[in-house]
């Protein structure tokens, strides 16, 4: 019933489409293919994603060589975005404490074990990272790691939604 909409659907579905192909080369020929098939009357509708896709072509396939996004980066900085239309007046330091440094970051840690080395003798215990680990008669000592990955955004989310950043 509506051509020029399903037009834009169509389109829409294969513009999602372009980071489902096996290749870099097989996707940047559906690019190019998409880029040509976008008929005049739905043109200025995909304008903005049309040109994206031309200026950022290169960072875009890049994709295809190691496939990581700034997904996570792109989601603390909306967290970050909401806090502050939440409570204007905040500067850019206390919503990076608050994002950074609160609650959230409980869930992101994680201990890791690295080789095993030869206790520290002469130090205080306080001063000592080391686990013990008696093997078979032997005591091997491993220094402990705590790895933090940040925020995790289902935390910043919940905690956005309850009210904890205002």
């Amino acid at each position: 019933m509506f051509p020029v909409l399903g037009t834009a659907y169509k389109l829409k579905e294969l513009f999602h489409a372009l980071y489902e192909h096996d290749s870099k080369a097989e996707a940047q020929r559906a690019a190019e293919a998409w880029l040509n098939s976008i008929p005049d009357e739905v043109e200025r509708y995909f304008r903005e994603a049309s040109v994206a896709l031309r200026s950022w072509w290169d960072e875009i396939f890049a994709y295809y060589d190691a496939p990581i996004t700034n997904a996570y980066t792109e989601s603390v900085n909306n967290v970050a975005k909401e806090m502050n239309r939440m409570g204007r007046g905040y500067s850019f330091d206390v919503i990076r404490a608050r994002v950074l440094y609160d609650e959230a970051r409980s869930d992101t840690r994680q201990t890791l074990r690295k080789k095993p080395r030869k206790a520290a003798q002469g130090l205080p215990p306080e001063w000592r990272t080391f686990t013990t680990v008696e093997l078979a008669g032997s005591s091997e000592t491993h220094e402990d790691q705590v790895v933090e990955y940040g925020p995790l955004l289902i935390t910043l989310a919940r905690l956005l939604r309850e009210g904890h950043f205002a």
